[in-house]
């Protein structure tokens, strides 16, 4: 291996005619050679420490995705953990009672098989909007959930047309 003052001194000796241009340019293409090859070990360092961060990076983003994912579900449902299935279904609209933000669906025999399904609003304020319905035949899109007394339930429900 040639270092760079070695390389020096083979140009001062090549200045004072003792070694040949030849020589020179291939002591100084074997130093070349070298010192390229050094840089080009060092930028594929730098990228895989860069690829290693990157992945980090990746996993950390992944991992928060899903988080994101999963509380959004939870805070747009009720919070409960049941599952239900989700469809437009119809039927008359009644406000049921303003203190509990809830609205009744009723003359109903679909996915439930019951005749009412009770309407739940995430506040009084969207309950109170639901009143222009009040004594309608309408449509409705949500999660219809069983609770265990084995009444039905939609939570937050979204208002798909007149039927």
């Amino acid at each position: 291996m040639i270092t760079a003052e070695e390389l020096e001194k083979l140009a001062e000796l090549k200045d004072k005619g003792i070694i040949t241009e030849d020589e020179f340019n291939a002591k100084r293409d074997e130093f070349l050679g070298q010192s390229s090859n050094k840089n080009s070990n060092t930028i594929i360092d730098d990228e895989a420490e860069n690829e290693d961060t990157s992945s980090g990076s990746n996993i950390v983003g992944w991992i928060v995705g899903v988080l994101i994912v999963v509380l959004s579900s939870y805070y747009l449902s009720d919070g409960s953990s049941s599952s239900g299935n989700s469809g437009a279904i119809c039927g008359n609209y009644a406000r049921a009672s303003a203190s509990d933000w809830t609205g009744l669906l009723y003359d109903h025999f679909g996915a439930t098989g019951k005749e009412s399904v009770t309407l739940k609003f995430p506040t009084y304020e969207v309950a109170k909007k639901w009143d222009k319905y009040d004594r309608q035949r309408i449509c409705v899109d949500g999660n219809i959930r069983e609770e265990s007394s084995g009444n039905y339930y939609i939570y937050n429900p979204r208002f798909v047309g007149y039927q």
